[in-house]
């Protein structure tokens, strides 16, 4: 391995021998081989540690590094940053699996010009309990280059809506801003990525978007955290519109469609935290709910993006029921689409436009 390798891969390892072995078998097999793969095993009870250790013994540029206390995700990738050599760094999940050329295409391009990130885009895959896959899913945007701050002001709420945003593997980022800025992982349950990319696009100046799906998300319903009841959500992905809208007001670009579009998404966090309302491990009752609903329509993010936003079918109707504080009708769709997510599972999970 080369002293300063072109890229280090930081993979956060817990408890995934089930499926370690095909996802750095695909990083192994990469057209690119110029890079550092870093495992960092955060306490892992199966037997991912030992594996880590004998894929770092059979290849000198995998580090299997081994945490003495488990920190979860974010914190075990802080440590992997620490430790990369890289000129560029990205992340692979552990149960996750990228097609071959993509870091190659990464790296053509950033040849042509010396680019702070690099986006492509990733092929969404839905699992069931016994493991068998019944829906896929591709997100992307058109290639394109942006040299200019202008540019990556549009691009960036582009990239919102299209939900590719909020991840941290579907991306290179060049090593010396996140190194230079102190760019870290918050220690939160929901949307590190995202915040942590809020704070790494404040501080380039240049990245470009490749069309290419080589990255494949495997969405499991075994116990992820995007498939049980999470006290924070709504807590945390109201701060999740607040943050990308500051980021819009600090640019002076806060215009009529960066609102519409955080207004948008917004309303489906509004319309999942209202069916997450009706889950039995909530606590709510009806008073509660009904305080939800006087919470959102008083805040105001909502007035400043969901209000008056532009939206179809089942939003556009949760948008005029808040904005008349109808509660009834608020609470009746949310239980209506709680009753559909856990009937109809599969069915949902494929027509589903909010997460």
């Amino acid at each position: 391995m080369s002293e300063k390798p072109f890229l280090s891969i930081i993979m956060p390892v817990y408890n995934a021998e089930q499926y370690l072995k095909e996802s750095i078998s695909s990083i192994l097999n990469q057209q690119m081989q110029d890079f550092e793969l870093i495992l960092v095993n955060d306490c892992s009870t199966d037997n991912s540690g030992k594996m880590c250790d004998d894929f770092a013994e059979e290849d000198e540029r995998i580090v299997a590094i081994h945490l003495e206390k488990n920190g979860g995700a974010g914190n075990a990738r802080n440590v992997g940053i620490c430790n990369s050599k890289g000129e560029y760094i990205t992340f692979v999940d552990s149960d996750d699996f990228i097609e071959k050329d993509i870091y190659e295409l990464a790296r053509q391009t950033i040849e042509k010009k010396m680019l702070d990130m690099v986006v492509w885009g990733i092929t969404e895959e839905y699992y069931d309990k016994m493991g068998k896959c019944y829906c896929k899913n591709r997100l992307y945007l058109e290639d394109q280059v942006c040299a200019e701050i202008e540019e990556i002001k549009d691009l960036i709420i582009q990239m919102e809506e299209k939900t590719l945003f909020g991840y941290q593997w579907n991306r290179l980022y060049r090593a010396e801003i996140i190194k230079k800025n102190n760019i870290q992982f918050e220690k939160v349950v929901l949307y590190e990525d995202y915040f942590f990319n809020l704070k790494v696009v404040r501080c380039i100046s240049n990245m470009a978007i490749l069309s290419n799906c080589g990255y494949h998300y495997m969405k499991r319903t075994n116990g992820s955290i995007t498939t049980r009841f999470v006290p924070e959500y709504f807590e945390l992905s109201t701060r999740r519109i607040e943050t990308m809208y500051q980021l819009y007001c600090d640019w002076n670009y806060c215009n009529a469609n960066v609102k519409n579009i955080l207004g948008q998404r917004y309303l489906r966090y509004i319309l999942a935290a209202i069916t997450k309302s009706f889950d039995h491990q909530s606590g709510f009752d009806k008073t509660k709910r009904k305080e939800l609903i006087r919470e959102i329509v008083t805040s105001n993010i909502y007035k400043e993006v969901s209000k008056h936003c532009n939206v179809k079918g089942i939003l556009n109707v949760l948008r005029k029921a808040l904005n008349n504080q109808n509660e009834f009708l608020c609470l009746q769709m949310g239980r209506i689409v709680w009753i559909m997510r856990e009937k109809a599972s599969k069915r949902f999970n494929r027509i589903r436009k909010y997460k």
